[in-house]
């Protein structure tokens, strides 16, 4: 039995974390890790140690402990008959997993690999910076006598071969060498990413993104489920090799909308819901500040493949520009509908409890890239985060699907701009020209621009009143003129005073919007200086 302090044991799970060392010791759920460490082999327990103490020290910590872990208990050792986590995880009379059968060689050469190198995805991940990264790249998987098959089959596929063109044979190879080191090519994808691709790294990329898609349902990592997903994960593959896109998740991690239970909003095909698991402690970086979470696909499409040729960089830079204009349209077609989505939820709130969305941080599912694609916010400021209640739900899905059906192009510089003022800028004075920028470019025209806009807002807001319509006209005079001062150099307003027009100019500029989408849909066919003409020529 080991002879543990709680301290040394606390150090343990934190290292390791739970999942790891319930499948290494193959503890039952309802038995507590830390009162199951006190009854292991003291042997077993001194390996975990060992692995903690002997981690050198590069400047992080956690990330320096994740290689050393995962190449402690994924690498394969013949003695063992496998990884020593496998090795520790019979030992303690846990199930030796079966392969599952299948027609396809690639999967089923993989799944050989990804038998002894999978717990390794259980180890906690770094708390900071590209986590799903620091996770992607298993030891093992270069120590692992199949991943020389698993390579050969790849290779060995008539659709799959076109992924690495003109390389050389790798046939007579019998272990992870120079010739099949140099299986590699020039990839440029839709993504924006490119540059050299290993074969072998292909293969770890594989396994990776089955694990990853294994996961996204809130599921728990298990050896059952990883090896069900490896099959579409290779088929993404074989897709990509004949230039057309796979469909991956993209996952959005917002802050200021709190989400809670099991509530999920379905726009079409995608969602927004709470924080699954895999998305906190992996896929999502700044996890801790994220409490919502919208969900969409992104296509991944191989927009160039050509052999590897380290000797004419500026050729390949040349070739990458030739295709950046598609590149950028891919991310401006995302972009697109994260706002529209986050608008929808910000025209669903009230003015006291503003559903000001923020994203935090952003994962792709792209399978070629080591851990996908990951963006993050560091600054640590957000808007105040308030639960969606009762009955919101319903708003959010109307205002989506009136922006989806009405939504103008000349009105996305209005939803950027009421994003960013009620959410980015922390400064009462910038959000305040930002939310003006929102009604000039509902109703702004090359001239008499202020008469035009504010009396446009006015006749849409107060319809039916002309005295109420002229009190808020002169309202909205003073408030855009003082936006106007500000842009030419007058002297900014008290803080207290800038906060009462930021508030003023959002409200203003929300009304607007909510306005036009619900009851005057047929404004937003027309040009800026066309609504506002309309509206004025009313009677």
């Amino acid at each position: 039995m080991a002879d543990l302090s709680e301290q040394a044991t606390h150090r343990i799970i934190g290292a390791y974390g739970e999942p790891f060392l319930r499948y290494v010791f193959a503890l039952p759920e309802d038995k507590p890790v830390l009162e199951a460490l006190q009854s292991t082999r003291a042997e077993y327990v001194v390996l975990l140690q060992t692995a903690i103490d002997q981690t050198p020290y590069s400047g992080n910590g956690d990330v320096d402990f994740t290689f050393t872990a995962s190449s402690s208990f994924a690498y394969y050792r013949k003695e063992l008959g496998g990884s020593l986590a496998n090795y520790l995880h019979r030992m303690a009379g846990g199930d030796a997993k079966k392969i599952p059968s299948g027609k396809d060689p690639v999967v089923q050469a993989i799944r050989e690999v990804a038998h002894d190198v999978w717990p390794s995805l259980l180890l906690t991940p770094p708390k900071h910076g590209p986590r799903a990264f620091w996770m992607s790249t298993t030891a093992g998987i270069f120590s692992h006598p199949k991943a020389v098959e698993a390579c050969k089959t790849f290779m060995a596929d008539s659709e799959l071969k076109a992924l690495f063109p003109n390389t050389p044979s790798i046939e007579e190879a019998t272990s992870i060498n120079e010739v099949i080191l140099q299986i590699q090519a020039n990839w440029i994808l839709s993504s924006g990413q490119g540059g050299s691709k290993q074969l072998i790294s292909i293969i770890d990329a594989i396994i990776f993104n089955a694990a990853v898609h294994a996961q996204l349902d809130g599921s728990p990592l298990n050896e059952r489920g990883l090896m069900s997903a490896i099959p579409s994960s290779v088929e993404a593959f074989r897709t990509l090799a004949t230039m057309k896109p796979v469909e991956v998740p993209a996952i959005i991690g917002f802050s200021g909308l709190r989400i809670e239970d099991d509530t999920v909003l379905k726009f079409g095909d995608d969602e927004l819901r709470g924080v699954r698991p895999v998305e906190k402690n992996l896929l999502l970086n700044e996890a801790d500040r994220v409490s919502s979470v919208f969900t969409t696909n992104f296509p991944i499409q191989l927009l160039k493949v050509s052999a590897f040729n380290p000797s004419e960089p500026d050729d390949f830079i040349k070739v990458w520009n030739k295709y950046s204009a598609r590149i950028q349209e891919s991310h401006r077609t995302l972009q697109r509908r994260i706002d529209r989505a986050r608008l929808s939820i910000l025209l669903a709130s009230t003015d006291e409890e503003l559903l000001a969305t923020s994203e935090v941080s952003r994962y792709i599912a792209d399978p070629t890239q080591p851990g996908g694609l990951s963006n993050w916010q560091m600054d640590p400021r957000t808007p105040a985060s308030y639960a969606l209640k009762a009955g919101q739900d319903k708003e959010v899905l109307r205002f989506h699907a009136l922006i989806q059906e009405k939504h103008p192009e000349s009105l996305d510089i209005a939803m950027k701009r009421i994003l960013g003022a009620v959410s980015q800028r922390w400064d009462a004075t910038d959000a305040f020209i930002d939310a003006v920028v929102v009604w000039e470019n509902a109703f702004g025209t090359s001239t008499e621009t202020t008469f035009r806009v504010t009396g446009s807002i006015a006749k849409l807001l107060e319809p039916g009143s002309s005295d109420e319509r002229a009190k808020l006209q002169k309202e909205l005079k003073n408030l855009y003129e003082t936006r106007s001062r500000l842009v030419h150099g007058a002297k900014e307003p008290k803080p207290e005073e800038a906060w009462t027009q930021r508030e003023r100019a959002i409200q203003i500029a929300l009304e607007v919007l909510r306005k036009l989408y619900v009851e005057r849909p047929d404004l937003l066919e027309l040009s800026s200086e066309l609504r506002s003409a309309q509206l004025l020529l009313e009677g």
